[in-house]
């Protein structure tokens, strides 16, 4: 390459980057002249947040507790009904059907008595036959005692002969030796009858008693019988409702075999679990009762309970308190009865009867916690705690729960009246933090210190009653 084309390419690229560098400078200076033509922005001191909350006043009162347990109606009455007798089933009650009713004292169904009565015929040809042979034997008693009367009259002749001719033998010598003896034989022969009669007099009221004996156990067999003839008809015990069936007309039935199962629903029951504790605490034991021999619990008092079918929570029912059935050691539970009225439902013109089956929420009224404010349940945090409003600014404060129930908790110790209690979820809760509460209204109550185990409003405890 010619060193005059060599110098042309150098000095291309000098000029090219003195003109980069000379662009890259205007630059520069241009942006500087318009940032130091740029004000700065006015300076605002920070805001601190505000966070809102769900928030409800304190309210202290002595407020009743209600103890709140689960558990199913039953009948306190249900029978499984099985034959005494066997035989054919020739006849069934027109609604021994599921679901049906009947009434007291109706035949549910009736077995074949033909072989039953027929025996009961036989049994009492067997006591006539054994009457008759007792009248036999009762007239040939008294024919042997006539002739054991006569028989002895002839020994004592025969003997008083034999001593006779016996004596003149020997002392007169009068007469014959086989005079003597003749009149010897005719003694012991009538001795012999004597004694063969009384023998068989001796015996005749044995036979006469085993015959009187045997008579008796036909005439208890006659009975027995009759009283199968009388089960041969089942009846209704109570007025009841048929649960279950399992027996057709014509078919053969043994005894203790299962026909049919009834349950009286006018007399039905609730099994409650309640958690020891809470009886031991809350539930109302009758003062003036003895305490039971043997290590058992008082007799609780019969206050009311209400009752709530969990499928239909706007229907309210009452019970009664009945007793304290059993404590279970591994779950620390109470079972508790409940009674339930034949016409239990209330606050309701058109109630859901209560059968059994369902399952239900039951509220018993305990005693009376004093001084105790009822929150939401989420008013509380990790068991014992509770966020409050103080000066408009977050704290939290160390509390006692009294008594927990489904959806709220009663607390003693730890808040005062008035207090605003923080309700509702804190994302990040920060001690200080400001707070803009909005106030609720404080779960209902029963600081009435009513019997009834019914709260004025669901908010009390949806469940609990």
């Amino acid at each position: 390459m010619p060193v005059w084309l060599k110098t042309r390419t150098v000095l291309r690229w000098i000029v090219h980057a003195v003109l980069a560098v000379g662009i890259l400078a205007a630059g520069f200076f241009i942006a500087e002249k318009i940032t130091g033509m740029r004000k700065p922005p006015p300076h605002k001191p920070p805001v601190e947040l505000v966070h809102a909350v769900d928030a409800v006043r304190v309210l202290k009162a002595d407020e009743r507790v209600v103890l709140t347990g689960f558990g199913t109606v039953r009948p306190r009455n249900r029978v499984e009904i099985r034959p005494q007798v066997s035989g054919r089933i020739i006849r069934i009650h027109p609604k021994l059907e599921v679901g049906e009713i009947i009434e007291t004292g109706e035949v549910l169904f009736t077995i074949d008595p033909s072989d039953y009565r027929l025996a009961e015929t036989t049994r009492l040809a067997e006591i006539e036959v054994l009457s008759a042979e007792i009248e036999q034997l009762q007239t040939e008693k008294k024919n042997v005692e006539r002739l054991v009367e006569i028989r002895q009259n002839s020994k004592d002749l025969a003997y008083r002969e034999f001593q006779r001719l016996k004596s003149l033998l020997e002392e007169d010598r009068v007469g014959s030796i086989s005079a003597v003896e003749n009149a010897e034989r005719v003694y012991l022969e009538a001795f012999e009858q004597v004694t063969s009669l009384k023998n068989q007099l001796t015996m005749l009221p044995v036979r006469i008693k085993t015959l009187q004996l045997q008579q008796a156990t036909t005439a208890s067999r006659v009975e027995i019988e009759r009283l199968n003839l009388a089960r041969c008809e089942v009846q209704a015990p109570f007025r009841a409702r048929v649960e279950t069936v399992s027996v057709e007309k014509d078919q053969y039935v043994t005894p203790d075999q299962p026909v049919t199962t009834l349950a009286d629903d006018s007399n039905r029951d609730i099994a409650v679990s309640l958690d020891g504790q809470d009886v031991d605490r809350w539930l109302r034991f009758d003062a003036n009762s003895e305490a039971p021999a043997g290590g058992w619990f008082r007799r609780v008092e019969n206050v009311t309970a209400g009752i709530v079918w969990v499928e239909r929570p706007d229907t309210r029912y009452e019970g009664i308190v009945d007793r304290i059935k059993m404590f279970d050691a591994e779950t620390r539970t109470v079972a508790l009865i409940v009674k339930i009225p034949p016409d239990s439902a209330v606050n309701d013109a058109n109630p859901v009867p209560l059968v059994a089956g369902m399952f239900c929420r039951v509220g018993i009224a305990g005693r009376m916690a004093l001084n105790v404010a009822r929150l939401p349940r989420s008013a509380l945090i990790d068991g014992d705690r509770v966020y409050i409003v103080d000066g408009g600014r977050l704290s939290v404060r160390q509390v006692e729960v009294v008594h927990e129930t489904q959806n709220t908790v009663l607390i003693g110790a730890g808040v005062d009246q008035g207090d605003v209690v923080i309700v509702s979820k804190l994302a990040m809760p920060i001690i200080g933090m400001k707070l803009l509460p909005r106030l609720k209204h404080a779960p209902t109550d029963n600081r009435d210190g009513g019997q009834t185990g019914l709260p004025d409003s669901e908010d009390a405890d949806s469940g609990a009653m």
